[in-house]
């Protein structure tokens, strides 16, 4: 997600500047124009007849009708040749614009953005690029190679005017490609914030891979989307608006999933479904107990609700099933071991289909400017509602759960120190 904000949000200022330029030519020209108009007319006021009683004498209203029709004809004048220059850059000069303003957002990102042709309209603020590409081979957070057939934007001419990122629709169809996650990024900081009224994404497939996880092999998760739209989608709030302002369909590591979200009251309700979703998967994105499981999948329903206000809160009531799961004792930590094995037992003894179910309640806040939903806490919160769920089911007592807590959240202060050496 950081890596998407950020190149978007260089984009979006890309193809402003492209527009601000293709603007401003024709508006020089217009205003030039309007100002030759102005001074021939001057000098024809100031000339041999300057001083006839038929000139000097008083203002007459056909004297003010023949002023206002030379005005009106200079401003006539200045808007037709302000439409003939947008129209010639329109025409002629656009692609050109384009590839000067992305060959910035190379030098400030380390992503190369090329297209094959641009199809513009500066008077309704449309744009549409074909064959466009993303690359970004070398880079400490991320590195991707990405494609999409088409990529079409709908900008306000008045925030064009204002210099204002926000976008009527942005719509990405056909994508292709790989994301690689180098390190994890806990906070985004695009160049220029924006907002997206309508944001648009159909017939993607990408594999993400991910090898920051030191303690377990490199991940590579397969995202097909049939279709996801967000609405509003803002650079800001990224990852909420996508978690739960969305409507998409589509499959993970060739499993269908589904977000469905709809206006309820003065906030939003949203179901995220996932059938036959491999352990293995759910666990590179979660961890926690399902790292205990070698095989098997799960079923999830996610009902999420939350209000506008001051102090958002967001309540998420999980059912979860899992199935056909095998589970291998955490190797780590005395506590761990000892609470681990009365959970790998049971879930190994139901483990032909063991249902669970656990509720969250998140601030919304820890969403702001988030990275990603792991940076926001979504997956360590519900790994530790999970872990506490299996641990109820096995008959685990509490206390002794509280100390498996204490000393995950020991190990990780222990982690982060040897990381900030």
């Amino acid at each position: 997600m950081e890596a998407f904000v950020l190149v978007i949000g260089d984009f979006l200022v890309a193809a402003l500047a492209a527009g601000a330029a293709a603007l401003v030519g024709p508006a020089i020209l217009a205003v030039g124009g309007a100002g030759s108009v102005i001074a021939r007319i001057a000098r024809r006021r100031s000339g041999p007849d300057a001083r006839s009683p038929e000139v000097s004498g008083p203002i007459t209203p056909r004297r003010t009708r023949r002023w206002g029709r030379r005005a009106t004809f200079a401003v006539f004048a200045a808007g037709a040749m302000a439409t003939v220059g947008i129209l010639i850059v329109n025409l002629f000069l656009v692609e050109s614009l384009l590839r000067w303003a992305l060959e910035g957002v190379r030098e400030r990102t380390g992503a190369e953005v090329t297209f094959g042709a641009a199809d513009a309209n500066l008077f309704t603020g449309r744009l549409t690029l074909e064959g466009l590409t993303l690359r970004r081979p070398r880079h400490a957070t991320s590195q991707f190679d990405l494609r999409a057939d088409a990529c079409t934007l709908n900008l306000s001419m008045t925030d064009l005017l204002l210099w204002r990122v926000n976008l009527d629709e942005l719509a990405i169809r056909g994508v292709r490609g790989q994301f690689e996650r180098v390190r994890k990024v806990e906070r985004m900081a695009p160049r220029r914030e924006f907002e997206i009224e309508r944001l648009t994404l159909e017939d993607a497939d990408v594999v993400f891979n991910d090898a920051t996880d030191d303690d377990g092999p490199p991940v590579a998760i397969a995202l097909h989307v049939d279709q996801l739209c967000t609405s509003p989608f803002a650079s800001r709030w990224a990852v909420f608006d996508t978690l739960f302002r969305s409507n998409a369909n589509g499959a993970i590591d060739g499993q269908p999933f589904a977000i469905e979200s709809r206006p309820a009251g003065d906030g939003r309700e949203t179901h995220w479904t996932a059938r036959s979703l491999p352990i293995t998967t759910a666990a590179a994105v979660i961890g926690g107990p399902l790292s205990w499981m070698k095989r098997g999948v799960m079923d999830v329903d996610v009902t999420d609700r939350w209000q506008r206000g001051g102090g958002t809160r967001i309540e998420l009531d999980y059912r979860i099933v899992l199935r056909d799961v095998e589970a291998v004792t955490p190797a780590r930590g005395a506590v761990l071991r000892g609470v681990g094995e009365r959970i790998v037992t049971y879930v190994n003894e139901h483990g032909a289909e063991l249902p669970l179910a656990f509720t969250l309640t998140l601030d919304q806040g820890r969403f702001e400017a988030a990275a990603s939903p792991e940076a926001a806490g979504l997956g360590a919160a519900a790994a530790d509602a999970l872990l506490a769920a299996l641990a109820d089911a096995a008959g685990v007592p509490g206390a002794r759960l509280r100390e498996l807590s204490d000393e995950a959240t020991d190990r990780a202060k222990r982690l982060l120190k040897r990381e900030r050496r």
